[in-house]
């Protein structure tokens, strides 16, 4: 995975994120609707972070990915509920909040999870487009909700929609 043109592109896209931000930054290709996999990753230099692996796997329709893959992965909307209803969050939004997250997301370019897929932690996720304005890829910082909230949510993701766009080749 680590050899994937993708990861060695993002990557320093990643470290920089990750230092100004200081949280855990991954880059990773969807697989479908089912899944999710981090090919690439950078970690913040705080004594205490939230830690990814290259190879971990997530649900691809939870949480900010999540929203953006049911935005830009040109799923049907029936699909897309009937998989919703098998997410398992922690503080799950109900189905018209989620309508309208994927609404905001598709409008903003990115979306923000400030605590529903687990309970503390902030997730941004931005999609990376391909030449069809399909999802492909997701760029995704992870982190303590109350550290981020004081850096604001808004300057970082417009900076990860910003290495997304330029990720659009891949």
């Amino acid at each position: 995975m680590r050899r994937n043109a993708f990861a060695q592109a993002v990557q320093p896209w990643l470290d920089r994120l990750s230092k100004r931000y200081s949280v855990t930054t991954a880059g990773a290709p969807v697989i479908g609707l089912e899944h999710i996999v981090v090919v690439a990753v950078s970690h913040s230099d705080l004594p205490l972070r939230l830690n990814v692996d290259i190879g971990s796997r997530f649900p691809a329709l939870i949480s900010a990915t999540g929203r953006c893959l049911a935005a830009f992965g040109g799923c049907p909307q029936d699909e897309l509920e009937r998989r919703f209803r098998t997410l398992r969050w922690d503080l799950a939004p109900s189905l018209k909040e989620w309508r309208r997250e994927i609404e905001t997301t598709r409008r903003s370019g990115y979306s923000i999870d400030k605590g529903n897929y687990i309970r503390g932690v902030t997730i941004v996720s931005a999609p990376v487009l391909n030449r069809l304005g399909r999802m492909s890829h997701a760029v995704v910082s992870i982190g303590v909700g109350e550290q981020m909230k004081h850096d604001g949510f808004t300057a970082l993701a417009e900076d990860l929609l910003s290495a997304a766009n330029a990720m659009s080749e891949y």
